[in-house]
């Protein structure tokens, strides 16, 4: 038998589709599944690599706790938007994930774009400074943070996202998460 044939990169698993983790809001008792709740997430600056782990990791996280992923508007990434001219230079993660296929694909997953969630959420005036509870507009009331816009030129969209979410600090060297195996008190 060759190595080769041991080797498995990716297996699609049937099952996989209907999992819902115990943390989603239509199994978790504790979690009232009517309110939508938001994973928003500001890409990372390194290369590839560190974008799409990034990624990654944001799409599970919005998957286990039942939360819609809202994606970042498309923008210039660090080694791939050379070429200016001629070639494309801002991207989105749909250019590289096919997100409306898994989110039918995979049951609880739910993935809108920076302009439906600001256009849904923002503008109407449903979000609040998080520290204060007062309503917070998007800058300009802006809900289009569409291509062409450096990293630059998204700061004031990071800025109102971080102020009227949960943005917990993270690090890696004193946290981690982890996802229970079931809602009883036991498991967590």
């Amino acid at each position: 038998e060759k190595i080769v044939d041991e080797m498995v990169f990716w297996s699609d698993v049937p099952s996989d589709a209907d999992y819902l983790s115990p943390m989603h809001p239509s199994v978790d008792p504790r979690t009232d599944p009517s309110v939508e709740r938001y994973l928003a997430f500001e890409p990372d600056h390194g290369g590839w690599n560190n974008i799409r782990m990034a990624m990654e990791t944001a799409l599970v996280m919005g998957h286990a706790t039942g939360r819609t992923l809202v994606l970042p508007p498309e923008q210039r990434m660090y080694l791939i938007d050379k070429g200016a001219g001629d070639q494309q230079t801002t991207f989105g993660f749909n250019d590289f994930f096919h997100l409306d296929a898994i989110s039918i694909e995979h049951k609880g997953f739910k993935v809108i774009t920076m302009d439906e969630f600001l256009a849904r959420e923002g503008v109407t005036g449903r979000l609040q400074d998080y520290n204060t509870n007062r309503t917070v507009y998007p800058p300009q009331n802006k809900t289009d943070y569409g291509s062409g816009n450096s990293r630059n030129g998204l700061t004031p969209l990071w800025k109102y996202l971080r102020q009227v979410g949960n943005t917990p600090t993270w690090d890696p060297w004193e946290c981690a998460l982890a996802i229970p195996s079931s809602t009883d008190d036991s498991a967590v």
